[in-house]
């Protein structure tokens, strides 16, 4: 006698149980292999069911947040040797960094350095120009002064504001992100390091990354706002 032909219905919910039992088994037994009842899924002879999680809505009906936010730039207004301007915060910088065309345009005088600034493209690197003289930093609340490294190329803002004055300058900044991905390193040549007891900063190494995600709370936004 030929034997009958079996017909399966996969994953929908009018399929016949008694299709899919096994002796030893029961009605309330679910496969998780193809999501039938009826058998276990080491019995199982039909084709894997994947299921397709769906994100929840809302209360007003817009897809949920994932908590994840894209990068951006924080700056805070500043005033540098009484010119007004806007600074950077960038907390991968362990120095402050100036640029040269705003040394140009106040008259700021700087000391050269040697060295180069690795970026992060492989092979391309930035020669090192110099050190500010202590120029004067006012903001709101608070006013010092501090040097600053030249950075002659390869930022569009005029001063980056590194970790060596956040807390003078009195920012509060959470929700930091895990890791900062390099994009400016710099390296000092010999003479530079027999030189570091008076030029300290020609000696250390600086890093320099690009803002992820950071929350900045600070009073100097209040006044801006």
């Amino acid at each position: 006698m030929p034997e009958k032909s079996k017909t399966q219905v996969i994953n929908t919910q009018t399929a016949d149980a008694s299709v899919y039992k096994t002796p030893g088994t029961s009605f309330t037994v679910t496969c998780s292999k193809c999501k039938q009842t009826g058998h276990y899924a080491n019995q199982c002879t039909n084709p894997s069911v994947k299921l397709t999680h769906l994100k929840k809505r809302n209360n007003d009906d817009k897809p949920a947040s994932n908590n994840i936010q894209e990068s951006t730039p924080y700056t805070v207004p500043v005033v540098i040797n009484g010119y007004e301007t806007s600074g950077l915060i960038d907390t991968g910088a362990d120095r402050t960094f100036i640029s040269q065309s705003l040394c140009d345009q106040l008259g700021i005088r700087t000391t050269e350095l040697h060295g180069i600034i690795n970026t992060a493209h492989h092979g391309i690197t930035i020669p090192r120009v110099g050190i500010t003289e202590p120029v004067q930093l006012k903001t709101s609340h608070t006013e010092f002064t501090t040097s600053c490294e030249i950075l002659e190329q390869g930022h569009e803002f005029p001063i980056i504001i590194g970790r060596d004055i956040i807390p003078r300058m009195k920012i509060d900044i959470l929700g930091l992100p895990f890791s900062y991905p390099p994009v400016l390193q710099t390296e000092v040549d010999n003479e530079d390091k027999r030189d570091r007891d008076e030029r300290r900063s020609s000696a250390e190494a600086v890093s320099l990354t690009d803002l992820q995600i950071i929350y900045l709370q600070s009073t100097l936004w209040r006044r801006a706002n």
